[in-house]
Order: C-alpha cells, then structure tokens, then sequence
C-alpha cells in the first residue's frame, strides 16, 4: 500500500511539472508575441486580445486548428482563456 501511494505521489509530481513547464512555454510564446497574460498557478491562462482582433475571428481561426479556447468580454475587454495542454498542444495553438 506504501508503495503504491509512492508511485502515485510521483506520477501526481510529473504531472505536475509538466503543466508548471508548459505553463512557462505558454507564457514565453505570448510574451513574445506582445501578449501579456495575467500571473497564473493553475493549468491554464488568461490573456486580452489586442482591440484589432475580431475575437470571432480569432475563435474560428483557432477552432480550424482543433483547438478549443474560451472568448469571453470583462472589463470592457475581449479576454483568452486556454488551457495549457502537452508542449505540442501548445505548439498547435500557437
């Protein structure tokens, strides 16, 4: 039983530190792209979309990709939500 709650202890940490590293990828590829995504711990994150963006635009180019995100109006904003998925995952969002 001892060894079992071990190995599920670390299988939890793995993923873990998967999604803390994607989550880094994530943020690095925004910023590069002059995004600025609000401070996160969770698995996923949240971004403005630059006033330019028509945000049913950006979700149908995005949605053509099989990607799924959420486009949502807060503050007078259109906001981004996405899940952080494997490092590939991220790739084809971006």
């Amino acid at each position: 039983m001892i060894l079992l709650n071990i190995k599920k202890n670390c299988l939890k940490n793995q993923i873990l530190i998967k999604i803390i590293s994607n989550r880094i990828y994530t943020v690095n590829k925004l910023e590069s792209r002059g995004f600025k995504p609000m401070p996160s711990e969770t698995n996923f994150l949240i971004f403005e979309l630059p006033k330019k963006v028509d945000p049913n635009k950006f979700l149908t180019e995005i949605y053509s990709k099989k990607v799924t995100v959420k486009v949502f109006n807060f503050w007078n904003k259109n906001w981004c939500r996405v899940s952080i998925g494997s490092k590939s995952s991220m790739d084809t969002f971006f």
